[in-house]
């Protein structure tokens, strides 16, 4: 039974604690398992080696027991805070065999490849002699960088495990050394079908399952659909689509990379609401979803020129934009 601390609720929203520590624990882990493994062949990175099977049985038990609170609490992922939810998704996926394994191969190509005299002479000049650490994992950025204590930790998104190796080498010269070209190279990886069929394999089930996109007067789905066959030429493909907890006026919708989710405000499921509001709303988030989320402490960064030209390109703007400056000034 699930005590207080190990999960609380407000909002709709699941809080489990010690999830994202215990996965950092399995980054240590993983860690020392490289540490003591040398083969090149990979033969000693597979699940019958004992201590790869003690961490299978640790992320296992880990997952189940998540999995048990939730069904008790009659929720389902999606409703864990953001970190909580990739934390979890990506421990499920490394409970399978096949993907510890390539996660396992994928890193120690990695740890091998930071160790050639080809990229390490990339690594900055103030920063010799520190200590280079690698991980992986579902995190929501392509790969992110931390100096601290005479320690350089990079962290790579788990969306490189089947990355060829020259895309695993232009990944460490843009981390390491911040190359354009090589950042160029990463992020048209990044938009490939092998990234999407990882993303979706790294979801799995979880992917489509929260809140029904069906409300009171409104089916985002259809919403959705309207929009992406007038703007996008059906090109996109369907986000998670779901109804805020509240009403909110002030955050009318959201898109969440990570997730892939588009929120839009319970506000507006509502009578008298016209197609063209909600329709404005949709269009705005799926355009993060098609131009891409940058990650920074206001909303400059991803609402600049280019996406307000794009904006500006919804046939109903003007009255969208005043419709819900007016519905947001009633409330």
């Amino acid at each position: 039974m699930a005590s207080k601390r190990q999960i609380s609720h407000s909002s709709g929203i699941i809080h489990i604690t010690k999830l994202v520590s215990f996965c950092n624990e399995i980054q240590q882990v993983i860690s020392v398992i490289l540490q003591t493994e040398h083969s090149s062949d990979y033969q000693d990175l597979r699940v019958d080696n004992p201590q790869i099977q003690s961490l299978q049985q640790l992320i296992r038990y880990k997952v189940q027991h998540v999995e048990t609170m939730l069904k008790k609490k009659k929720v389902i992922p999606t409703r864990l805070p953001l970190p909580s939810y990739r934390a979890f998704v990506w421990l499920r996926f490394l409970a399978r065999d096949e993907q510890l394994e390539t996660h396992l191969q994928a890193l120690k190509e990695f740890l091998q490849l930071s160790e050639s005299t080809e990229i390490t002479r990339f690594k900055y000049h103030q920063y010799r002699g520190y200590a280079l650490h690698i991980s992986m994992g579902y995190i929501p950025y392509i790969y992110r960088v931390q100096v601290k204590q005479h320690k350089m930790e990079v962290i790579i998104h788990e969306d490189f495990i089947t990355a060829p190796l020259e895309i695993k080498k232009e990944v460490l010269i843009a981390t390491l050394h911040g190359n354009p070209i090589a950042r160029k190279k990463v992020r048209n990886y990044c938009s490939s079908d092998e990234v999407r069929r990882l993303e979706r394999l790294i979801r799995s089930d979880q992917h489509g399952h929260a809140v029904s996109p069906i409300g009171t007067n409104f089916d985002l789905q259809v919403v959705f659909q309207r929009v992406n066959q007038q703007y996008f030429n059906n090109q996109l493909d369907t986000p998670q689509l779901t109804w805020s907890q509240k009403r909110s006026y002030r955050r009318l919708g959201s898109y969440a990379p990570d997730v892939d989710t588009v929120t839009i405000s319970r506000a507006f499921d509502a009578k008298g609401i016209p197609d063209f509001a909600i329709d404005f709303i949709m269009y705005h988030e799926l355009l993060h979803k098609k131009l891409g989320v940058k990650k920074a402490n206001s909303g400059k960064h991803n609402h600049n020129l280019k996406f307000k030209t794009f904006e500006k390109q919804f046939s109903y703007y003007e009255q969208a934009e005043k419709y819900l400056q007016q519905f947001i000034l009633s409330k």
